[in-house]
């Protein structure tokens, strides 16, 4: 399937909407009637839950298309109590993170989903729903999904492997000289595309309601996530320890902030990864 390469365009120009009770803001160059109206019947009806992907308690992903076929992830958030309705005031509950932290990420030049736009409907005092709705992403899979794509001894798939670490590392290494920090940095947080050649995959980190941008990236942060990272796949004995290693080599290659040695910093993060599995008593796999 032939799809377009992917490039972050800058549009921060935002219009007011209000649609079926809720109101907010919306990207302007897609603040068209055939969306609009689209989200309207979208809401009238109830909130479908077929077309949910994912649901928690306290929020849940929609996945839904707008005319033209053009895919959209609506992302609905229930903010109650008052300890959350202090968060609202403050600008930093889940729903308005997600927004602001997506806006900023892109003008870094940094590749997640399209914020579209954040919409509130109050309920009363203490409850507020925030919608926050995103561009899908075109053909792109789980990481975890992209790392069994490319599993294989011929060369062809040992090279795509190899590149995938790389770009992969690349983007890991771009989010923290950045100083941006995901507490939650999971393959399933993690999205991935192929280009059509096989040559380059294009990376997007998701859930941005878990990120954080921060004055200055600790190395005990930075380690927690390329910990995290090589721990999702170990049990799957899908990223081999050489693949690891190999991780590391080019991060240090892309994060000149580094100072560490590639010998020093595996045998960090293997110490931590040994010591995760033994509080939940699982058994490292080499």
């Amino acid at each position: 399937m032939s799809h377009k390469p992917y490039s972050i365009t800058i549009d921060e120009k935002v219009a007011p909407i209000h649609v079926a009770g809720y109101r907010g803001r919306m990207l302007v160059r897609y603040r068209t009637p055939t969306l609009v109206e689209g989200l309207r019947a979208f809401i009238a009806d109830g909130w479908p839950m077929e077309k949910a992907v994912a649901r928690a308690d306290d929020r849940e992903v929609h996945q839904v298309s707008f005319g033209k076929g053009e895919g959209f992830y609506v992302k609905r958030y229930q903010v109650k109590g008052f300890k959350l309705f202090l968060r609202t005031l403050l600008c930093v509950n889940k729903a308005q993170k997600a927004w602001r932290i997506g806006r900023k990420m892109r003008r870094k030049g940094i590749a997640t989903p399209l914020p579209m736009a954040l919409l509130k409907k109050r309920h009363s005092l203490f409850w507020t729903e925030y919608v926050c709705i995103t561009k899908d992403l075109f053909d792109a899979v789980a990481l975890s999904e992209a790392v069994a794509r490319v599993q294989g001894r011929q060369q062809c798939q040992r090279e795509r492997r190899r590149r995938l670490i790389a770009d992969g590392a690349k983007y890991m290494a771009d989010l923290h000289s950045h100083k941006i920090y995901h507490s939650d940095f999971t393959a399933d947080n993690i999205l991935v595309r192929e280009s059509e050649d096989g040559r380059r995959f294009e990376i997007f980190l998701i859930d941005l309601d878990a990120v954080r941008t921060i004055f200055r990236i600790s190395d005990r942060r930075r380690d927690k996530n390329l910990e995290r990272m090589g721990r999702n796949f170990l049990d799957l004995r899908m990223i081999s320890t050489a693949d690891r290693a190999r991780f590391l080599k080019y991060y240090l290659g892309y994060y000149s902030r580094e100072k560490r040695s590639l010998r020093k910093l595996f045998r960090d993060i293997l110490k931590r990864t040994e010591q995760r599995l033994e509080d939940r008593g699982l058994s490292f796999i080499r």
